[in-house]
């Protein structure tokens, strides 16, 4: 079994590390779900990241999935968030992406939040020091007042680290419009470090139904069909997403879609005939959707044994768990794979 007690780099702020929290987590995690030893690198990257962050796992589901390690996402909602992530793992692409937030020179008005998403894959031994730091992936989400213009000539070449061709965002921009007014953009994000200059586009909305049509004119009909057949697995989801990747000569042929509710169990019923529906169809075992739908709750100091202090006393609050999302990642000629997102946070009180 992996040592859950992972060193703790300073300078770790009043809030530790963000690995602390995953750590009081981990127990939680029924090893048919997520063994031990495949939260090595989410842990070992956590140790590097400020403990006041808002984050958690990206947990693959199905018969086939227990075993592969867990890639790990935290989001970064101040500047002084991603001043203190600059200061311990700084890479060239996240300076070129954050830095400029970070330092007030881009306005949290225009671009609210980053998410950093981890792969568990590309997650060695994390030594800064010895410039041995991952890049991760990173979402900028975009505020509804954005200015178009500006993201699009100025800021993406430097967030991307390349120009995108005009043909490939002006492919990017007609997409979003299309999808209007029931899914807007809320994430773009570049996917080079996984080998590609497609360009994915997130949304987000209230209603999956223009996803259909969307497909069929923009990928194919067969790209239109799976996503029809997959639908109906989200019913009656309050909050929805559809993610899309927009490449240099046309669209590329993965997709996902997204559900979740407001609220969490046991006061939101539909959350577990979400995960009923999943199991009925294959893309999760029982024994996963039972321990994701007892995953929301949280703990105290006086609940957890892995619970940690700072020169003695413990940290006063709340490690809270919550399901943020179930998504569904639709490829040509590979069965639907589902994930959930399951968010670990520490509150003060």
């Amino acid at each position: 079994m992996i040592d859950l007690r992972v060193p703790r780099p300073a300078p770790a702020g009043s809030a530790g590390c963000y690995a602390d929290w995953l750590a009081v987590a981990a127990p939680r995690l029924p090893a048919h779900l997520v063994p031990p030893a495949s939260l090595g690198p989410a842990l070992r990257m956590a140790a590097h990241l400020p403990g006041d962050c808002l984050g958690g796992f990206e947990i693959r589901l199905g018969a086939d999935a227990p075993g592969e390690p867990v890639d790990l996402s935290v989001q970064v909602t101040e500047p002084r968030q991603a001043q203190d992530i600059l200061a311990r793992v700084p890479t060239a692409r996240l300076q070129a992406s954050l830095s400029d937030w970070a330092a007030g020179r881009i306005s949290t008005d225009e671009v609210p939040s980053f998410w950093l998403e981890y792969d568990a894959e590309a997650i060695g031994d994390v030594q800064p020091a010895a410039g041995a730091v991952p890049d991760p992936i990173v979402l900028v989400q975009l505020s509804r007042g954005v200015r178009a213009r500006w993201f699009a000539d100025e800021y993406m070449p430097v967030f991307l680290g390349f120009a995108p061709p005009a043909a490939q965002l002006a492919r990017a921009a007609r997409a979003m419009q299309q999808l209007l007014p029931a899914l807007r953009p809320l994430y773009v994000f570049g996917l080079r470090s996984r080998g590609s200059d497609a360009i994915r586009i997130d949304t987000v909305g209230s209603s999956l139904a223009g996803v259909v049509p969307f497909l069929r004119r923009a990928i194919s009909d067969q790209a239109a069909q799976r996503a029809e057949a997959a639908l109906p697995l989200l019913a009656d989801a309050e909050r929805v997403h559809f993610s899309f990747e927009v490449t240099p000569d046309g669209f590329g042929p993965r997709f996902g879609i997204e559900g979740s509710f407001r609220r969490q169990l046991p006061r939101e019923p539909r959350w577990h005939a979400l995960f009923d529906r999943l199991v009925a169809d294959g893309l999760c075992t029982p024994a996963q959707r039972d321990a994701v739908v007892s995953w929301p709750g949280h703990d105290t100091a006086r609940s957890s044994a892995a619970w940690p202090s700072d020169a003695g006393d413990p940290r006063t609050g709340l490690c809270v768990y919550a399901i943020s999302h179930v998504k569904l990642s639709l490829s040509p000629g590979r069965p639907v794979q589902a994930k959930a997102y399951l968010i670990v946070k520490f509150m003060r009180r």
